[in-house]
Formats: structure tokens, C-alpha cells, sequence
């Protein structure tokens, strides 16, 4: 039978065939359901005391709520995907849905660009230690007293004065973060790192630009191409480069249903956590190849104030173009993937996008987004996207829209800036040509 009950805290069980047969009453003998689907509405029926109920063939927003809270059928909090412990109270109001509907189940999955960092002898020596469980194990017992424990202390300094005899400097600070590495680190920091390599900000020889992992070619933009000098969008960025090998990690952290959901406070309760027992993910790594593109934090300031519109502007920039490579660059729209670097704070601003494309396959992909991403090339693409958004074929409808205060969007549309969501960061949220048209007439 095609039908499941689900919550919007992630609950899921069967449908309550029984019940909605015989609408809320009980069988006289021993309830025999059979499921009609050959008709134009499908209908349960009860060979027993022959009741019948008919299904709709959808149920839309909270359709007979009134029915389930009549019968007294509530979530009863089923998490079969559990093992142990398979149900829980809840309160939430339960919903209908169908097998192949697609708000059965949003992944939450969250990614990071590899970046090898060069190991020194520090790194690899004590962090491998045979007595780091140990520590870890008395943290873990004494966190709540914020590291006081006498024993713990005492084992942290045992560990840096044999340290020093090997002439190796270790800080409590140092060791500390790296026990408690798990709960400080966010995907924030994850970006902030990234950006960081990305936009040559941070010490580079730090780092293994040129491994089997991470290879990227930075263009020198005081030498544009002589067909290009006279268009001055060239004058908006700051940095334009290609990756020609990028090894991506994505890890699934949880799921959602009925609606997409983020690793937000406002919506923890709804989300559930896959993290396994032992306090880890599920990840994949994949290889592959991409654009990175930053602007000049001065330029943005400067021609938008709004923080909402920052990021509006970027991300339709990042749509725009993903859209343009998935025309030129041989891969469909569907394989490639935004990673956008935005944070508006005063003196930690990013404004930065990764198009990236990747595979399963040890070799990596085969080249063309790297080829569209050559400097000559990557002006030749900005100004054919920008170009094509000059017109939408749902204008003026999509122009002329108001903002959707759900997903932020203003001038947007299927038509002309939304991408797969499985290439979209922000579930095609954050979107509107008339910024981007509007911000780039002021340079010309």
C-alpha cells in the first residue's frame, strides 16, 4: 500500500489502514483489509464486516487532521531507523504522504574542500600518542568541571613536559582544542579555512598546492586579455581561479522531512541526526575540478548595503554562471555544485563561490569546467550570463515580483536562475536578477 504517516519532527510509521476503514470504529471479528487500486479512487475494504473507506489520491497542507484527532491517532514517535530504542513521545501533528512523494526525506549533507596541509613533526608525533585515548576518556568524565580535574591536568602537563624533552613546545590551549575538536568545530569554520586558501589570504606554504588532492592556478587580473580590457566587470573581483584537482568530503549528518531543514537552532528539533555510536559520520570523498571566484570586499560594500542583498547578489552570480557552464562546459547543470563563502561580519567578510564539479571515480573528471574557467574564457562566460538575464521568458511576471519572505527571493524563477536543488546550497533560496542587473550597471 502506497501510503505512510510522518511528523515534521522525522517520525514515520504505516499508515493506519484499520482505522481509516473503518473510520475510526472497531471490527466486529477479526479485521481481512484488502487495497482496491484498480478503480478511479482508490478504496480499503474489510472482507470481515465488509466497511469501506475511499483514499484520496493526495493529501495536501493538514487534510483530515480533523479525522486523526476524532480517532485519537496521534505520532507515536516510530523511528525505525534506529536501532535499540524505536519510538519516543511527540507531539507533532502527523501527516499523510505517499511512497514516491518527495518530502519524505530531505538530506542534510554537509561538505568540505580537502585542503592538505603540510604535516609537521609536532603534528604527526603527539596527537598519535598512546596515552591521547586516556585523556580523552578523563575529559569526557570530567567536562562539566571545565578541565579542574586534578588528574586531568596533571596528565595534560606529564604530556607536555615529555614533549619538551624531545624539543617539541605544547600549549594546554593546543591540546584542549584538539580533544575537544569535535564540538568547536562548525561548517563555518570549515568554509572560513577554505576560503582562506582559496582567496591566497592565509600562509600558503602551509599547504600542498600542488598534490594528488589540491591543485589551483590563480590568474594575475592586471593581465586581462586585449578583448576584454574594455569591459570593466573584470574590475569587481578579486580573485579568479581554477582547480584543476579538488577532493571533496561530504558527510551525511541528518535528515528532515516534510519540509528542508538546516542544522539551525530553530530547526534542531526537527531534524534527526545520523551520527553513529561511535560519534562519527557516514562520508563519501570525491575528486574533481572547479572555478573559484571572490570579489572585492570594497566594491560590495560600497554599491550594496544590505547584507540580504550581499548574499542575494553572490549567490545569483553563482547561479547564473553554473547555469552558463552547464551550456559550455560539456557537464549538465545537474553535475555541477555551488559552495558559496558569505559572512558579512566586519573584519571576517567573505564574499566568495566555488563551482565545482566531482566524481567517484579515482581519476577525477575530464577537464571542461577547468577549461571554461581560464581567465579569458571565465570573462567571456560572466558576460554571456549576465547578458541572459537581462530577460526572462516568464518577464515581466518574474520581474516585477515581490519578495518571498519564505525563501527571499525577489526576481527569480525556474526560468531563469533556480537550479537543482541538489546543486543549490541554499534550496534556490537568496535569489534575484534585478540586484545583480542593477548593481553592474554602476561600473559601466
Amino acid at each position: 500500500m502506497p501510503y505512510y504517516v510522518v511528523c515534521e519532527a522525522g517520525h514515520i510509521s504505516d499508515f493506519p489502514y484499520d482505522r481509516w476503514c473503518h473510520k475510526g470504529a472497531e471490527c466486529p471479528g477479526v479485521s481481512n483489509l484488502i487495497y482496491r487500486n484498480n478503480v478511479p479512487t482508490p478504496y480499503i475494504l474489510c472482507t470481515t464486516c465488509e466497511a469501506s473507506n475511499y483514499i484520496p489520491t493526495s493529501f495536501k497542507g493538514d487534510a483530515y487532521k480533523d479525522f486523526f484527532n476524532q480517532v485519537s491517532y496521534n505520532c507515536y514517535g516510530d523511528q525505525p531507523w534506529k536501532s535499540g530504542t524505536s519510538k519516543c513521545n511527540c507531539t507533532e501533528q502527523i501527516r499523510i504522504i505517499r511512497k514516491e512523494d518527495s518530502n519524505s526525506y530531505f538530506p542534510i549533507n554537509y561538505s568540505s574542500v580537502k585542503l592538505p596541509r603540510k604535516k609537521s613533526q609536532k603534528d604527526i608525533s603527539w596527537q598519535n600518542d598512546p596515552d591521547m585515548p586516556g585523556i580523552i576518556s578523563k575529559y569526557e568524565k570530567n567536562k562539566d568541571l571545565k578541565y579542574q580535574s586534578d588528574r586531568f591536568k596533571s596528565r595534560i602537563k606529564e604530556l607536555i613536559d615529555d614533549y619538551e624533552d624531545k624539543g617539541i613546545t605544547l600549549t594546554e590551549y593546543e591540546i584542549v582544542s584538539y580533544i575537544n575538536k569535535d564540538e568547536v568545530m562548525h561548517i563555518d569554520d570549515f568554509k572560513r579555512d577554505e576560503y582562506n586558501v582559496l582567496d591566497q589570504i592565509t600562509k600558503m606554504s602551509d599547504y600542498e598546492l600542488n598534490s594528488l588532492e589540491f591543485k589551483q592556478m590563480v590568474f594575475d587580473l592586471s593581465d586581462i586579455p586585449d578583448d576584454y580590457k574594455n569591459d570593466s566587470y573584470y574590475k569587481i573581483f578579486n580573485t579568479i581561479s581554477v582547480l584543476e584537482r579538488l577532493t571533496v568530503v561530504t558527510a551525511a549528518v541528518g535528515f528532515s522531512r516534510v519540509k528542508p531543514r538546516t542544522l539551525s537552532k530553530e530547526d534542531e528539533k526537527y531534524v534527526n541526526s545520523l551520527k553513529r555510536a561511535d560519534g562519527k559520520y557516514i562520508a563519501t570523498e570525491l575528486k574533481g575540478e572547479g572555478i573559484f571566484f571572490s570579489f572585492k570586499k570594497e566594491w560590495i560594500k560600497k554599491n550594496i548595503e544590505n547584507k540580504d542583498e550581499k548574499k542575494r547578489f553572490i549567490h545569483t552570480i553563482s547561479h547564473l554562471m553554473m547555469k552558463e557552464l552547464g551550456e559550455v562546459s560539456g557537464y549538465p547543470i545537474t553535475s555541477l555544485s555551488e559552495r558559496l563563502y558569505f559572512d558579512d561580519t566586519k573584519g571576517k567578510e567573505m564574499y566568495g563561490v566555488l563551482i565545482y564539479t566531482a566524481s567517484n571515480d579515482k581519476n577525477g573528471t575530464l577537464g571542461g569546467v577547468v577549461e571554461e574557467g581560464t581567465l579569458k574564457n571565465f570573462l567571456k562566460n560572466f558576460r554571456n550570463s549576465i547578458d541572459k538575464a537581462k530577460w526572462c521568458s516568464y518577464d515581466p511576471i518574474c520581474s516585477q515580483k515581490e519578495i518571498d519572505n519564505e525563501k527571499h527571493n525577489i526576481a527569480a524563477c525556474h526560468y531563469c536562475t533556480f537550479a537543482p536543488e541538489t546543486s543549490c546550497e541554499e534550496f534556490n533560496g537568496f535569489l534575484d536578477r534585478g540586484i545583480v542587473l542593477e548593481t553592474l550597471k554602476k561600473i559601466n
